[in-house]
């Protein structure tokens, strides 16, 4: 393990065991006053989990051999990213909310994907539902959209060992991008008589549902022990951790 691995893994250990501290003894002695200093104990462990975290990304990116075992990482943080965006914009956007809410929803979205500068950069004070889905769903060029994860997954997935193009997990990252392409963010903003996206949220649904099922395949091709094989500790025991 290199020096920067260690390094990285110590700091983000510490984060975690200063998070823990400070659970430990402030929460029995006394209860936030408030709501003000509530907030600053919650934001205060959500910074030094986060210096940890990306502490640790960054090692991941920069300095770790990009051999198999790297690769099947980016694969499950590609499909981790893409759950994660279609739950979310299933959630805040397929309602049709009061303008001044939907602004404050498409805002907060922006800002929970880590897209918020480079959308009103682009769009100059417009908030649309159809601008979001064009920059987190269909924009190859933003790290955080959903068709850029689609293409790190067929990347990764044609490096692994016995790739052959055509594979089955091959085959659903090319589905789920062609239902992507058909697609338009135009109609995606279309509001049904029930005051919802309909489009948006099928599109959401499928995307969704088809990245679970592409998640159980690799596990079962990918991670499966080959048949035959038992643990060392027998077949039929359970090994009990000390």
């Amino acid at each position: 393990m290199t020096s920067a691995r260690v390094s990285a893994l110590a700091t983000l250990r510490g984060s975690i065991e200063r998070i823990e501290a400070q659970s430990g003894t402030q929460a029995p002695q006394r209860m936030p006053l408030g709501h003000a200093e509530a907030d600053a104990v919650l934001a205060s462990a959500q910074s030094q989990t986060l210096v940890g975290m990306l502490t640790l990304a960054g090692v991941a990116g920069e300095s770790m051999v990009q051999d198999v075992g790297w690769t099947m990482m980016d694969i499950g943080k590609r499909i981790e990213r893409g759950l994660g965006l279609t739950a979310l914009l299933g959630a805040t956007l397929t309602t049709v909310r009061p303008a001044a809410a939907e602004r404050t929803i498409i805002e907060s979205t922006l800002v929970a994907c880590e897209s918020a500068v480079i959308y009103r950069r682009r769009t100059v004070g417009k908030v649309s539902v159809a601008a979001l889905a064009e920059l987190m769903l269909f924009d190859a060029t933003n790290p955080r959209s959903l068709v850029y994860q689609l293409e790190r997954l067929r990347v990764d997935l044609g490096d692994l060992p016995g790739s052959s193009g055509s594979s089955r997990p091959e085959r659903m990252v090319t589905e789920v991008s062609t239902l992507l392409r058909r697609s338009d963010p135009a109609a995606l903003e279309a509001v049904s008589a029930d005051r919802r996206r309909a489009k948006l949220a099928e599109l959401l649904t499928a995307v969704h549902t088809a990245l679970r099922e592409l998640a159980d395949v690799i596990t079962a091709t990918q991670l499966a022990l080959p048949g035959g094989m038992q643990p060392l500790w027998g077949p039929d025991e359970r090994r009990v951790m000390p």
